[in-house]
């Protein structure tokens, strides 16, 4: 495990019937960037904070500076069928032994961009944010050698 970290405490009987992901319940769970989050330089520590208020969407919120958060949904409340490709680097990084399966050993992420004025609402499918929930370590992936855009308009989220 990375100096620090904990496994995240999960339970699915709170998911929403549109998502297969497994949500963080009890204390907010603290999320480890080994790598950094691009963008956020110097921040390596996240917490993702879940309120059913705001279900299905968390907050990814900087343990250093915490009024930085950024809206996430699991892919899977986007796209069911979200094909995630990782290296065998990444899968090291993370300290996964095996492939990534979607809502078994990792748990996934995309970013939100919430409607403002004449925007949609989207969210950025080209790079999920990908979970090992027993390590907590954390990585933005890039999905280079897929068809998924930056950009993906959501009517669900006006």
């Amino acid at each position: 495990m990375f100096p620090g970290s904990r496994p995240i405490a999960f339970k699915d009987n709170l998911v929403p019937p549109s998502d297969t992901a497994l949500l963080a319940t009890g204390e907010n769970a603290e999320i480890l960037f080994p790598e950094g989050l691009p963008g956020f330089v110097g921040s390596g520590r996240f917490v993702l904070v879940y309120s059913k208020e705001y279900a299905p969407v968390y907050f990814l919120q900087s343990a250093s500076q915490p009024e930085v958060s950024l809206p996430v949904v699991p892919v899977q409340a986007v796209d069911p069928d979200y094909n995630l490709a990782m290296s065998a680097s990444d899968c090291e990084l993370l300290g996964l032994r095996e492939q990534p399966c979607l809502g078994g050993n990792v748990l996934c992420f995309v970013v939100l961009v919430l409607a403002s004025g004449d925007k949609q609402s989207a969210c950025n499918l080209m790079a999920p944010i990908v979970v090992n929930p027993v390590t907590s370590l954390a990585k933005q992936i890039v999905q280079f050698e897929s068809d998924y855009p930056s950009v993906f308009p959501l009517a669900s989220f006006q």
